[in-house]
């Protein structure tokens, strides 16, 4: 899940190698593109592809706003313009699953006319198992982070405390707490996400707290603790008459999302949470609803 390929910006020979490669990383695919050299690389492609003739530029322009931007992941590893794509793509290594050239590349790369004619060239990448950990959230979670300004978590079972029948008081609701300061954590490492929204059930996150004020003050201290004061803090309030509100456990960024079978609530060691990133259909609506 999330695989990240290396591709020479010269890799695509003509538009049509451009279209397939872009369906290679819609929304729901779980596939992602190194940005390399950082920054650069559709400008590079716009410069390899600035023969065609300006309907064609326009078309490749208008399929990468709507797939291919959102699938452009931070690479680290320094790019020397003085040597070719090929020569700097072994800062690469480690990084990608695949690093990917043009017909003829060096032995070092495998060119993606080969690929996209194998069935099996691209693996399936779209979901996975993962361990119920606030680490193995917030990594699965990581494209979304690097590359959406803003971010929604979904889950009418979060809250950020509970009551003790017990002890008859409030107590953190730690399995919770661990996965959100985590997901802040790494958003504020990337520097990327400026709006991190919660839309949450009142019956569960709000009890006894009627207004909410103090689910939004903990909120608040809780991402201080995480060092997180860039990024604006939103609430939501989810709605069971709207039927997207009845059992979501979503995290949503402005084109992607994924989709958490058992919310972002952690669990004993050994238990998995099945994610899937959402397909373009069921995504729809979701986004008009809560971003």
């Amino acid at each position: 899940m999330n695989d990240v390929y290396g591709i020479d910006p010269v890799a695509p020979s003509d538009p049509r190698d451009f279209a397939h490669l872009m369906r290679v990383f819609e929304v729901d695919q779980g596939r992602f593109i190194a940005d390399f050299p950082s920054g650069g690389w559709f400008p590079e492609v716009k410069r390899h592809l600035g023969s065609l003739a300006a309907l064609e530029q326009m078309k490749a322009i208008e399929l990468w706003l709507r797939v291919g931007q959102s699938a452009l992941v931070p690479a680290s590893g320094r790019f020397n313009p003085s040597r070719t794509w090929p020569e700097n793509a072994t800062n690469l290594q480690g990084q990608v699953k695949t690093l990917i050239g043009a017909s003829g590349c060096p032995a070092t790369l495998t060119p993606l006319d080969q690929l996209l004619l194998d069935p099996n060239g691209f693996p399936d990448a779209s979901g996975a198992h993962v361990p119920r950990t606030a680490e193995a959230y917030a990594r699965v979670a990581e494209p979304l982070l690097q590359t959406s300004p803003k971010v929604v978590l979904v889950d009418p079972y979060f809250k950020l405390r509970y009551f003790d029948d017990r002890t008859r008081q409030f107590r953190p609701a730690t399995r919770f707490r661990k996965s959100l300061q985590s997901l802040l954590h790494d958003a504020a490492r990337w520097g990327r996400v400026e709006i991190f929204k919660l839309a949450v059930s009142p019956r569960e996150a709000f009890v006894d707290d009627p207004d909410g004020d103090v689910f939004a003050d903990q909120l608040e201290v809780l991402a201080n603790e995480c060092g997180v004061t860039a990024i604006k803090l939103e609430i939501q309030e989810l709605d069971p008459s709207f039927s997207s509100d009845k059992h979501p456990r979503y995290l949503l960024g402005m084109q992607r999302g994924l989709h958490f079978d058992w919310g972002f609530d952690t669990g004993d060691a050994g238990s998995t949470n099945h994610v899937e990133w959402i397909s373009k259909a069921a995504l729809a609506p979701l986004l008009k609803r809560f971003t």
